[in-house]
Parts: structure tokens; C-alpha cells; sequence
């Protein structure tokens, strides 16, 4: 093998090593987001779906959409989650849109006076509104995946008729 043969096997070699760490980095940091749009275009929601937020990445997956009851507990179903009625005890589940909003998480006052503090807790409920939903009428589902805080949850709430569905790997 000539030199010059031997110095383009290891150029292609690095380009392949090369390669490939780039598309691990890219599959890692990839974030996908979208609002309101069909399920038709997301494989494994059930075909019932519609009007599908969602926010999903390695590390956080998280969708909500509207289903009817009958085609939620279905899909539940084939997926093995034995749903539990949730009628006394409010269920909270994180929603699609809580990586994106961790930024905006109010900041702790400084100042402990009344009217700070109620400020801070007003900011707190209204990010906590946009970050999380409470179900106090529906069904839901929680299971952690090993010791690593990984977890799926599922929940569905019937005032509204729409299924919410975060989870990460971890």
C-alpha cells in the first residue's frame, strides 16, 4: 500500500469518526416544538388526535391534544398504562411547554415584605399555569422508569377533553 493510499484511508476513517460524532451531538441537542397541528403527522398518537402541542428532545418529550375519552383509554390500552380515576386528589402533569418556559421561572425576591412576596407568588401560580396541568376531573398514569428519574405519565382530563403526555428517558 503506497503512502499515499495509507494517508487517504485515515482521511476517510476521521471523516467517518467525524461524522458520526456530529450526528450523535446533532440527535442529542435536537429539539423539535410545535402548536396546534394534525396528528396524522406524528406516527404514534392515536388517530383520534387533533389540535397536537408538543415539545420534543433527547432529554424531554412532552405532547397534549385532544382526544374523545373512549379513543384515549384505547390508546392507553395498547401502550399497557393502567389508568387510574382521578376525582378527589388533583393529578399535576408537566406540559409540552416546560423546558421552554424553566427560563422565565419567577426569581426570588429580595425584599420580604408583603407586597413582594404576594408579586412573587402571583408570578410563581402563572408559570406554574403555563408549565403544568392539574387534573381534578379524568384519569391518569405515572410510572418512573428505573432509578434514574426517568418517567411516563399520562393524563387525561374530561372537563376539557384533551390528553396531556410528558416523559423523559432518564
Amino acid at each position: 500500500m503506497s503512502r499515499r493510499s495509507r494517508i487517504l484511508s485515515v482521511a476517510v476513517i476521521l471523516a467517518c469518526v467525524i461524522g458520526g460524532i456530529l450526528l450523535f451531538l446533532r440527535e442529542l441537542t435536537h429539539i423539535d416544538t410545535a402548536e396546534h397541528v394534525i396528528a396524522a403527522n406524528i406516527s404514534w398518537l392515536p388517530a383520534g388526535a387533533t389540535d397536537v402541542c408538543y415539545y420534543n428532545s433527547y432529554a424531554f418529550n412532552a405532547y397534549e391534544f385532544q382526544i374523545d375519552e373512549p379513543a384515549f383509554d384505547a390508546w392507553c390500552k395498547d401502550n399497557d398504562w393502567t389508568l387510574q380515576l382521578i376525582d378527589s386528589d388533583p393529578f399535576t402533569i408537566k406540559r409540552y411547554l416546560f423546558p421552554t418556559e424553566q427560563r422565565n421561572y419567577p426569581k426570588s425576591p429580595t425584599a420580604n415584605d408583603d407586597a413582594t412576596q404576594d408579586a412573587y407568588r402571583r408570578q410563581l401560580a402563572e408559570w406554574s399555569q403555563r408549565t403544568e396541568k392539574i387534573i381534578t376531573h379524568g384519569k391518569g398514569y405515572y410510572h418512573e422508569i428505573g432509578q434514574s428519574g426517568g418517567f411516563v405519565s399520562v393524563g387525561y382530563d374530561r372537563d376539557n377533553g384533551r390528553a396531556y403526555y410528558p416523559s423523559t428517558p432518564r
